[in-house]
Formats: structure tokens, sequence, C-alpha cells
């Protein structure tokens, strides 16, 4: 199995790991780009080079003062970042905000969700 290209946060999705490679390229966020790559390439190649798309995004809401069934409705809740236009994020690096000037997105949209 081959993953691809194991990033953390959701600066990445946007900037790329340099800051630097939306500006790169052409003003495209960065993971769309690089799986338009990897897929042109297995193209010309015919070889499939990607088995797992694998990137990492964790939630960074302030906790203090929580009780613990407030940090569990929390915990079940983040992951609405990813597939969600309605949900409102308690995140700072969530969809929603990063880049701040975009409007809400879904990360999974729905034509991939079963």
């Amino acid at each position: 199995m081959r993953f691809g290209p194991v990033t953390c946060c959701w600066w990445y999705y946007w900037n790329g790991a340099n800051s630097a490679d939306k500006g790169d390229h052409g003003g495209v966020d960065y993971l769309p780009w690089w799986l338009n790559q990897v897929n042109w390439m297995d193209t010309i190649n015919g070889a499939r080079t990607l088995d797992v798309f694998d990137i990492h995004a964790y939630a960074d809401a302030n906790t203090t003062g929580l009780t613990t069934a407030q940090l569990q409705a929390l915990s079940a809740s983040v992951y609405r970042d990813y597939w969600d236009p309605t949900y409102v994020s308690t995140s700072g690096t969530s969809t929603r905000s990063t880049p701040p000037a975009l409007s809400p997105t879904e990360t999974i949209p729905s034509a991939f969700r079963a």
C-alpha cells in the first residue's frame, strides 16, 4: 500500500509544506494540485502510484473549563468539519477558517459519501 502525501493540519491542505506551494501552482490549493499531479503521472506512465490519500487534521478548540460531557460532545462533533457545510466549527483550523476569506466548504463532498 502506498500512502501520500501524509500531511498534517489544514494549513497544508491549502498552502503546502513551504507556504509557497499555492502561489507556485497558479493559486490552486496544494492537495488538489498534488492529486492532479499524481493522476497526470499515473496516466502518462500507465501505473497507479497512490493507494491511500492521507491527510491529518485535528481540531484545536479551546477546551478550558469544559465538563466531561462537553468534551465528549465536542469530540463527537469535530468530524462534521469534514462533511457538513452547515456546521459552525469550534476549531481555529477548520475548513471554514483556513484561509478565512473562503466560504464554508465540504472537505468530503456529498457525492463521495455513502
